[in-house]
């Protein structure tokens, strides 16, 4: 779900997304997985290469806010992969600081 828009002068167009319904592993959570990623900040294009179809163009935005405003504190950068490698690549490093 796309929860924001923006563009900057060093980054470009960005999607500030809010991913539902996955099944990444991460060993700090009590389930040993979590089922969404409330903020991640993508470049336009990556996001118009992961996108398959629109489900809706109007639905209540989920709580991405605490994300985003540490993003912007911390003059965060965009992924520039696929949302699917992105996921990846995050469920790897969760892996990773598990052992």
């Amino acid at each position: 779900m796309i929860v924001r828009l923006e563009s900057y002068p060093r980054l470009g167009e960005l999607a500030h997304i809010s991913v539902r319904g996955v099944h990444t592993k991460n060993p700090h959570h009590g389930r040993g997985y979590v089922e969404e990623a409330p903020h991640m900040p993508f470049s336009r294009l990556a996001v118009e290469a992961s996108v398959t179809e629109l489900v809706s163009d109007s639905v209540p935005l989920p709580p991405y806010q605490d994300g985003y405003t540490e993003w912007k504190r911390s003059a965060g950068g965009a992924l520039t992969v696929s949302v699917r490698d992105a996921l990846d690549v995050v469920e790897q490093a969760l892996k990773g600081s598990g052992q």
